[in-house]
């Protein structure tokens, strides 16, 4: 019997935890020189864009999951596959925030960016226990309401 969908989604997975952990590696080796501060039109296009990148992934995993629940002929999904959905999508998430959390933000907008990135955090920490609850709560409202306020329009959680 064949296991594509699980092979595919730990692929996906291993590919974007790599990604992540070459996020600001530059050819520089000095910790004290930093990357110069964006301005909030960079800050939000580059922002948008991890956003829909990783909230797209996770929109493909869903789907993922659902096409198999429809094949199995069952109603409801099982615990261990919602949990298994809900811990990719918690992946996902958890991909946004480092890699917001990368980029530079323009000064004044620092505070508020850190906010967006600790309730982010914050939601993450509490969803850990029960992943499988984010597929049945609005555990990230908070913040995604700091993220569209803050003009992060694709950054719905």
């Amino acid at each position: 019997m064949r296991r594509t969908c699980p092979n595919k989604v730990t692929t996906a997975l291993v590919t974007a935890i790599a990604l992540v952990l070459n996020v600001g590696c530059g050819s520089s080796n000095n910790p004290e020189e930093t990357s110069p501060a964006l301005t909030k039109a960079q800050f939000l296009k580059r922002g948008n864009e991890i956003c829909e990148k990783r909230l797209e992934e996770k929109d493909d995993v869903v789907k993922a999951a659902v096409k198999k629940l429809a094949a199995s002929g069952q109603k409801e999904a099982s615990k261990q596959l919602q949990q298994e959905v809900g811990e990719s999508v918690l992946s996902s998430y958890r991909l946004i925030a480092n890699e917001l959390g990368s980029l530079e933000p323009p000064a004044q907008d620092k505070d508020e960016i850190e906010a967006l990135i600790t309730t982010l955090e914050d939601s993450l920490d509490e969803a850990d226990s029960d992943p499988s609850s984010v597929l049945s709560t609005e555990i990230f409202g908070e913040a995604a309401e700091a993220g569209r306020s803050y003009g992060l329009d694709t950054c719905n959680f």
